[in-house]
């Protein structure tokens, strides 16, 4: 069931996985921030352990905060980072991820895609964050989240600048729809 991250006060009843999507959130940043009630619930069903997927602007959306035009925007908080825009790209064109042992998905799998076919554009970078942040990917090429991975695990989630695309070598969609299933199981 889709949902409105602008106007919303509250995600659909009865979800069982949530996929929030790449766009530009910077762009109505200050709508997003408003929106406190919706940000509450995002960051609590994750916590809670509810099945999710973000990329790109998701994953920005999910980062403590946005800093545009020198103020700080608060996002869901579910990432402890805040996002920082700049003039030019910080991560363009084709990536090539490896997947780690770690990712949710795949954890319980003796057959997955190893290497994944992805496209990253972002002018943003995240900045604050932990050190010990587990990742779903390694980066071969691309640049991700610091330059070496990209997929930021929290709980049940994973949270990348990468762009997945459902293809005859990954079948990322079919594979987190299981997962969703298993975890509600």
């Amino acid at each position: 069931m889709p949902f409105d991250t602008l106007e919303d006060e509250a995600l659909p009843a009865d979800i069982d996985g949530l996929f929030i999507g790449g766009g530009f959130p910077e762009t109505q940043l200050a709508k997003l921030s408003a929106n406190m009630r919706l940000r509450e619930q995002i960051k609590q069903v994750i916590e809670d352990g509810l099945p999710g997927y973000a990329e790109c602007g998701g994953l920005m959306y999910l980062c403590q905060d946005m800093i545009q035009d020198n103020r700080r925007y608060p996002l869901c908080g579910i990432i402890a980072a805040s996002v920082e825009m700049h003039k030019k790209p910080q991560g363009r064109g084709y990536v090539r991820l490896q997947i780690k042992p770690s990712h949710p998905w795949y954890r319980d799998s003796s057959v997955f895609p190893q290497t994944i076919q992805a496209h990253e554009f972002h002018h943003s970078a995240l900045t604050g964050l932990a050190q010990d942040n587990d990742y779903a990917y390694s980066i071969d090429s691309g640049t991700g989240i610091d330059g070496f991975n990209d997929g930021i695990i929290m709980h049940n989630l994973v949270a990348s600048y990468s762009h997945l695309r459902q293809t005859d070598q990954c079948f990322w969609v079919d594979d987190f729809i299981s997962f969703v299933k298993l975890c509600k199981s």
